[in-house]
């Protein structure tokens, strides 16, 4: 499903029970996927929060929603599992869902740091015949 004037509800780490709503950048069409870490500005500072969902209408007047800043991630950097594992453990443990996900990124990933993938430059196994017992 395809919305024309998209809205971002993001979770921002906060001690505020709510989430918040955002304007894509201008000229931007993004596949938005929920998931994926961007920056924003709260207040009168810029902060990485990760996006919950993409919906039609914003929780407050259009005209009073700030656009954001930067897509730190190309593709959702958590899973929708994982992402459902988050909002459940948020009503759970009765927690704020942006403390919650943001919690459980590492640091630096919390401060909006490019994710390296060293997949490709590590072995994935090791051949039975380099294991010895001693």
């Amino acid at each position: 499903m395809t919305i024309k004037d998209p809205i971002l509800r993001v979770a921002i780490r906060s001690p505020l029970w709510r989430t918040f709503d955002y304007l894509p950048p201008e000229g931007l069409s993004l596949d938005w996927q929920p998931g994926q870490r961007i920056r924003v500005p709260f207040g009168k500072r810029e902060v990485v929060a990760v996006l919950l969902d993409v919906v039609a209408e914003p929780e407050i007047p259009r005209e009073k929603l700030k656009s954001v800043n930067t897509l730190l991630d190309s593709v959702a950097l958590l899973p929708k599992k994982l992402m459902e594992l988050f909002r459940w453990s948020s009503r759970y443990y009765h927690h704020p869902i942006g403390d919650v996900i943001l919690s459980c990124l590492p640091k630096l990933l919390r401060q909006g740091r490019a994710v390296i993938d060293y997949a490709g430059d590590v072995p994935l196994n090791i051949a039975p015949n380099h294991l010895t017992l001693n």
